[in-house]
Parts: C-alpha cells; structure tokens; sequence
C-alpha cells in the first residue's frame, strides 16, 4: 500500500462482485437453493419489471406454463402507458378457467392475474395478501418510471451521486494516508527497537512487526471493502431503475449486521461458560505448574517433574476444550461439524506416528535412561544430550554434528549412559595390550601404570587398575582401567595414554605382541626369575599379585 493504487483496487474488485450479486435472477431462472419449508417454489416464476419483482407465478392455466404467464404479465406491464398523471389500481375477485383468484387493473386493463394455486401456501400466504403486495410493487414501479421521465430526478439524482463520490475520494485519500504512516511507524520500529522479546536465542520482535503491518493491511482492505459497498448502495439507490439494487445491497448488509448482533447477544451466556472454563483451567495449571516446580529437585528428579507437568497441563487444556466445545458460537453449524471432522481425519490419519514417538518420549523420560548434558550411545551414535523434546532427542556428536533421534528409535536401541555412573568418581575408561609370555607381568603392569601416570587428563583418585583379563595362545591381555573426569573427555585420554603406552613399552624393550607371532621360537618363552623385578617393577609386587602392594610406588591414573 504505497501508492494510492492501493486502495482503488479494492473498490474496483467490490464494484464488481457487488453488482454482479446485486443483479436479479432472469425471468424463467429457479432459485439455486431452496429450503424444505417451500417446496412448492420449486416451479414459480417471477414477474420482473425494471428489475423489480412484483410476484411469483405457479400455477399452469389452459396449457400456460408459469413461466409463459409471467413473460406475458411482464409485457402487459410494459405496455402500460407512461406519462400519466395518476394511475388507478384495482384488485378484483376473478376466476380463470376452473381456478379463482384475483386479477390486478391498472386504468382499467387487466396486466396480471393471481390464482389460487399462485400462493406459497407453505409460507402461510393467501390470494388477498399476494394480489395485494403484487399492486403495491405495481404503484411502486410505476411511480419509479414516472420520476425516472423527470429530468429534475436525474439531476438530482447525479448530484447526489457526485456529492457521494467526493465524500468516497477524500474517504479513501484521508485512509491511504493514515495507513502509510502508519506502516512507517512500523517500518521505523522494526529498524530501530527499542527493546527486544526473545524466545530461546531468537528476537521475535521484527517478526511482531511483520505480523502488525499485515493487520493493518489487512484491516485498510476490510474498511476500502466496507466504504465501497456503502457508496455503491447509495448510489444505486438514487435512481429507479437500479433502486432495487441498491435495496437488496443494503438489505443484506443489514441483514448481515443485524445477524451478526443477535448471534452475539444470544452468544453471551455461552461465552461467559467459555470464559468460566477458561479461567478455572488457567488457574489449575498454574496450581500443577507451581507444585511440579516446587518438587522439582526435592522428592521428584528435574526431567521427570517436568515431563510430567508438561503432560498434566496438556491433559487439563484437553479436557477444558472437549467442555467448552458445546459452548463455542457456532459449534452446531455444518462448518464447525465439517472442520472438525476434518481435523479429526488429520489426527486420526497421523496419529499412530505422532503418539508413538509421544508415548516413546514417556518411556525415555520415566525411565530416566539419560538426561540433559549426559554422554550417551544411542544405537550407533554417541554424543551429549543437548535437548529431550516431546517427539525426539538431540545429540551433540565429538565432531560438532547435531543429530535429531526420534524416540522411536531411542526406545527401540541399546542405549549406553556414560554420564549416569560416572557423577562423583569420574567416568570409567579402559584400554588393553597383549603382551607375550616372556615380559614379567609385574613389569608390563608397572609399565601401564607408569602410562597412566604420564597422562595429565586422568583422575588420580581412584587410581588406575591392572587386569590380567586372558591367557590366549599368543600373549597375555593385559587391560588398563582408569577414571576421567567427564566422559566426553574419554577419547581424548584414550589418545593420549595410548601415546604414552608406546613411549613406556619402547623405552623398556618390551614388544607388544599385536599382531600374534605363530612360529614358535628356538628358546622357551619364558621370564627368568632374575627379571620378575626389572624394572620400574619393584620387589613389592610379589605382596600382592594383583596389583603393587601399598606404599609399593604405584601411581594411579
């Protein structure tokens, strides 16, 4: 809207939906729609003159269709003789054929008749009451083509045309002005904020702004649509031949208005149930949101009091809305019925998906299988939790990849929490070598151990653990076991004592025997009891096979 363009096309496009609406049916044409209560409209005709209807025909006389007699009719009131001062109108008792009924004179000629079988019984009319409305629609239309030969009615009638198409033009000028500054309010807030209204990381306030300036678009184009309505009635109400035009526009309008009111008023106690339910349900959320945040960290874990707030609050708004249906203006009619059936094909059609993965959302949230922040293997992907929504979990892998895991699937896999034993004593990480028989295993253990103290990412307490874990055909496996403060990190200390396992190993002469040796040496494998001890294994090992002895000079991981 900003040109004054803007507004010329709404009232062009109403000028033309308006009159093509307002145009009366031609003569012959059935209604497109009737109700039960006037079946027996189904074969009326009317009589049109200067699209006025005077009345409908339905009876067929002497082989003279309803329609033929009213083409007729429609002629003998055209060949009434215009420019008289006065016209008389009768109605007379009269009977045609076998059928009574009355017949209309104007100056003496008959121009129409109305038979019994002519009335709309279902609607409770009679001959007198339609031989009576079809005169006065006759005095009307004759006094209409009387003022419309006057040239001091068309006069004035143009004057006030004009006059009403000055008050349009400056209406629509004084509107295109209070829209456009009123966009450049808008426009100017936008760039400059005064204040930003987050949700989550996003500012919403530039998409507030977008939302307003459509409002006030769209609000310009309902009240162009209104003005030019009410101009284009006016007008055609000034002249007789398009009087009934802007009759019918104006009829409907108020009929619209006079809908629109009664429906509200007779809407009022409804509403007020509505606004009861409403605010009762309002105030029992409030209640289940503060008693979950209270339990919260207290008799209830975080993420299960608040799944099931979030699973409460639903509940209550979904039974608050299945009451306040009945209550809802409009909740009988055949659109409010067709919409929801529509909307209920949608949720039925796409339920199964939609409730697996919500009833999946349950069962990871009250099984407590991994939270917020922890460092899961979820199948076959591996990161930390970053956000458990109703529908999926988001994992944040090592290499920055965000992956979005139905609960389908979460539910479905093995899950692995590394986090959830790991608070307070460290994440436990292992790591193995083999090693062949003729290394003293209290010298393969002191070289691991040794590893692991070289290693600046490892916890000390508890301290790193050797297992002597198989005695396979080829080597000992030997696997180190030591703790790291989060397990996100386990990686990283697998890399780095893995380094310092190679460094120890070499320096000592110790071969790690991978991949396996299959010819059998000239001498025996075996470990001289002079070197049970070399070092930096230390006699202190023999105390306890397991393991250096305390005070033994181990260093823990």
């Amino acid at each position: 809207m900003s040109t004054g363009s803007g507004l010329i096309r709404p009232l062009v496009v109403a000028l033309f939906v308006l009159t093509a609406s307002a145009s009366p049916a031609p003569v012959g044409a059935q209604p497109a729609a009737e109700s039960t209560e006037a079946a027996a409209d189904r074969e009326s005709f009317p009589v049109v003159v200067w699209n006025r209807e005077i009345t409908r025909l339905r009876a067929t006389i002497e082989g003279n269709s309803p329609e033929k007699r009213a083409e007729a009719a429609t002629r003998r009131l055209l060949d009434v003789r215009s420019g008289l001062t006065d016209y008389r109108l009768e109605v007379r008792p009269t009977s045609l054929g076998d059928e009574t009924g009355a017949a209309i004179l104007v100056n003496g000629m008959i121009v129409l008749w109305v038979l019994e079988k002519d009335v709309d019984v279902a609607a409770g009319e009679t001959v007198a009451t339609a031989s009576e409305r079809a005169a006065a629609n006759i005095r009307e239309w004759l006094t209409g083509r009387e003022e419309q030969l006057h040239w001091s009615s068309v006069v004035r009638g143009l004057a006030w045309t004009a006059g009403a198409t000055v008050a349009a033009i400056l209406f629509f000028t004084i509107l295109w002005r209070v829209v456009r500054r009123m966009l450049a309010r808008i426009e100017d807030a936008t760039r400059q904020p005064k204040r930003a209204l987050r949700i989550g990381k996003a500012d919403v306030v530039p998409y507030l702004r977008t939302v307003q300036a459509g409002l006030v678009r769209t609000l310009a184009w309902g009240i162009g649509a209104g003005g030019a309505y009410i101009w284009l009635t006016f007008v055609l109400r000034q002249f007789p031949y398009t009087r009934p035009w802007g009759m019918q526009l104006g009829g409907f309008l108020a009929g619209v208005f006079r809908n629109l009111g009664l429906g509200f008023l007779q809407s009022i106690p409804n509403l007020f149930i509505v606004a009861v339910i409403f605010m009762a349900t309002r105030l029992l959320t409030r209640v289940a949101t503060a008693f979950f945040h209270g339990a919260k960290g207290q008799w209830m874990e975080a993420d299960i009091a608040h799944a099931t707030q979030r699973l409460v609050v639903g509940l209550l708004w979904v039974f608050a809305l299945v009451v306040a249906y009945p209550y809802l203006p409009g909740s009988g009619t055949a659109a409010f019925q067709g919409v929801s059936v529509f909307i209920g094909l949608m949720v039925s059609l796409g339920a199964s998906g939609i409730v697996g993965q919500l009833l999946g959302g349950l069962v990871v949230v009250y099984s407590r299988a991994f939270s917020h922040g922890d460092y899961v293997r979820i199948g076959e992907y591996e990161g930390t939790v970053t956000e458990i929504g109703a529908l999926a979990a988001k994992v944040l892998t090592r290499r920055k990849e965000e992956i979005t895991i139905p609960h389908s699937v979460v539910v479905g896999s093995a899950t692995t929490n590394f986090s959830r034993q790991a608070r307070g004593e460290g994440a436990v990480v292992s790591t193995s070598v083999c090693i062949g028989y003729d290394a003293p295993w209290r010298q393969v253990e002191a070289l691991l151990l040794e590893a692991a103290r070289r290693t600046k990412c490892i916890l000390r307490e508890p301290p790193a653990e050797v297992l002597k874990v198989s005695l396979s055909d080829f080597s000992v496996e030997y696997r180190l076991h030591f703790r790291v403060a989060r397990p996100a990190e386990r990686y990283t200390a697998l890399s780095e004592i893995h380094a310092h396992i190679l460094d120890t190993f070499n320096e000592h002469g110790v071969q790690i025997m991978t991949p396996h040796f299959e010819g059998q040496p000239e001498r025996a494998v075996v470990v001289p009891k002079s070197k049970w001890f070399a070092p930096p294994a230390s006699e202190g090992e023999a105390a306890r096979p397991g393991g250096p002895a305390p005070g033994s000079g181990r260093t823990g991981g």
